[in-house]
């Protein structure tokens, strides 16, 4: 958007999410990144490789201060994650791009983007004194970004305000067919988001209803991100119950998408929101680094960069642009709920008077199925990817302690041995890896957390070798056929003893030793395919109806070269 729609004589503010510029030791407890991923199950997306690589996130807000790139360095540093990779974009000029509104508020927002999808582009949209509307407007019309994220919000009110916004809305459409996807933060301000927590600029935005009106997150086209509260004293980890100052409410401009139904969902006529939930409490804050030093963040504004980060993990195992995300949520709501954590205690306050009048009482409470404080409820990434990229996928491995024949059950994300072997890598609880091929041995050898030696990749349709010191488990991410324009894989297989692995395929997870190796029929012993027991160490000489598991390799005997048709 631009100055012929900013120009309209309308009154307009700036709101801001709650914010905590706290040193980390004084908090009681903080979420680290880590705490994050195992709450809402990120972590199998990571070891398997899905760490946003390929995927750019716009991070729109007003400016970054001086300590940014410092900060951004630090935050890395502290958490293990890589440098990030970020470029900045002005659409309106540098006017009132050197500083972040509220403070630390930029930073905060890529430092959870970059704490989940740690190989995402970031590309900072800074708006500077316009409005922040405008840096989705500007994503969307320049297909700069995959994943645009947003967490403050901003309202129009007065004379023209409903076109102004509706203006807006129509162009956040044209994310839909470019297949950009948006995110924003439900806001702070508990039920109807009519409790002025934190602060804001021009005055409240309930005091001039009816013709008043919140954006981005009212827009049907935008994920609206609502808040929780880690239960830290529970029995249960990562018990989460609704935010008291979740922003959640019907839209008083856009009318019900025929999308939004399910379990709980009003069928009231308008666009309700928020849609899903993340973590959100000021008792229960993230940890991140701003001027110079490490503290806590907290706010719904926390939440929205930190999912926009998980979808970029899940856009790459997709292959490609997810896009509008809303219609999808809402149809898993009722076909499968299990991909979200169904939130059903806590409660959201409402004003009660005027914005002034410091009066609140109980608003809206969290409930099986979608509620207007955590909508769907918070979400289990790993769950829902299979979902949103279902050519991808993620296999894990048993292994007991001592020597296991084992096999890729999947054409890997990345053939990389330590890319493939990260998990056991970070728990540093296996020794060697073995791979023979082509009559001879190659191996990788772990020492204080860093592999050695020839065996750099690692394959689908080859088996290998691998000691562990302790029993863990091996998560292995990638495709059962890779996307195109790649093709079904084959494997070569040379005369004489070969180590094979099994590569389910897609409809079937087991089969047969007589099927997989239906294609050699002639060209390979059927007497000498051995397996190994990897549970109690001992080899079986697997006939033709041997049923094959997923990870499980072999020994087979062939009498001359061929290629394994899977």
């Amino acid at each position: 958007m631009k100055s012929t729609l900013t120009a309209a004589a309308v009154l307009f503010f700036i709101s801001v999410i709650v914010f905590v510029p706290v040193r980390a030791q004084s908090q009681s407890f903080i979420a680290t990144p880590a705490y994050i991923r195992a709450a809402y199950d990120v972590d199998p997306l990571l070891q398997a490789g899905y760490t946003a690589k390929g995927v750019t996130v716009a991070i729109v807000n007003s400016g970054i201060d001086s300590t940014f790139y410092s900060d951004m360095d630090a935050f890395s540093s502290m958490y293990g994650l890589p440098k990030p990779v970020i470029s900045v974009v002005q659409p309106d000029g540098p006017t009132g791009t050197n500083e972040e509104t509220p403070s630390g508020e930029t930073t905060a927002d890529a430092e959870f983007v970059h704490a989940m999808a740690p190989d995402a582009k970031l590309l900072m949209v800074l708006v500077g004194t316009g409005s922040l509307l405008d840096g989705f407007s500007y994503v969307v019309a320049n297909n700069a970004a995959d994943i645009a994220t947003l967490s403050p919000s901003w309202a129009y009110w007065g004379a023209g305000a409903s076109g102004i916004v509706q203006t807006y809305n129509n162009e956040y459409a044209k994310s839909v067919a470019e297949k950009i996807t948006l995110i924003a933060a439900s806001n702070d301000w508990g039920s109807n988001n009519t409790v002025p927590w934190g602060t804001f600029t021009g005055g409240f935005w309930t005091d001039y209803l009816p013709d008043s009106y919140l954006m981005p997150q009212y827009s049907p086209y935008v994920t609206a991100v609502g808040g929780t509260e880690f239960v830290t004293d529970s029995s249960t980890p990562y018990s989460e119950v609704g935010w008291s100052q979740s922003g959640g409410g019907p839209s008083n401009l856009f009318p019900e998408p025929a999308w939004q139904t399910g379990p709980g969902v009003p069928q009231n006529g308008f666009r309700n929101m928020p849609d899903i939930a993340l973590d959100a409490s000021c008792d229960t804050p993230y940890a991140y680094y701003w001027d110079g030093g490490p503290g806590s963040f907290c706010g719904t504004s926390a939440g929205a960069p930190t999912f926009a980060g998980i979808m970029a993990d899940i856009e790459q195992a997709a292959g490609g642009r997810l896009g509008w995300l809303n219609p999808t949520l809402y149809s898993l709501g009722s076909s499968d709920p299990s991909v979200y954590h169904d939130i059903t205690s806590g409660c959201s306050l409402v004003e009660v008077g005027s914005s002034t009048s410091g009066v609140t009482q109980t608003g809206y409470c969290a409930q099986s199925g979608w509620d207007f404080v955590t909508g769907w409820g918070s979400i289990d990434a790993t769950k829902l990817a299979k979902h949103f990229a279902p050519q991808a996928s993620t296999i894990s491995i048993s292994l007991s302690a001592g020597w296991n024949l084992i096999s890729l059950p999947l054409v890997p994300l990345s053939t990389k041995t330590n890319n493939v072997l990260s998990g056991l890598i970070a728990a540093n609880d296996f020794t060697t890896v073995w791979a023979y091929q082509g009559g001879k041995w190659s191996y990788a050898a772990l020492s204080n957390g860093a592999l050695s030696g020839p065996l750099t990749t690692m394959q689908d349709g080859v088996g290998y070798w691998i000691y562990m010191t302790q029993v863990d488990n091996l998560t292995v991410g990638g495709y059962v056929i890779p996307p195109p324009p790649s093709s079904p894989p084959t494997y070569n297989l040379a005369a004489g003893w070969n180590l094979v692995g099994f590569k389910p395929q897609p409809t079937v997870q087991n089969e047969t030793v007589g099927t997989y190796l239906s294609s050699l029929s002639g060209q390979y012993d059927p007497n000498s395919v051995w397996i190994y027991d990897n549970s109690n160490g001992s080899w079986i000489r697997a006939d033709s109806t041997h049923m094959l598991q997923p990870g499980e390799a072999m020994w087979i005997f062939m009498t001359r070269s061929a290629t394994l048709i899977p």
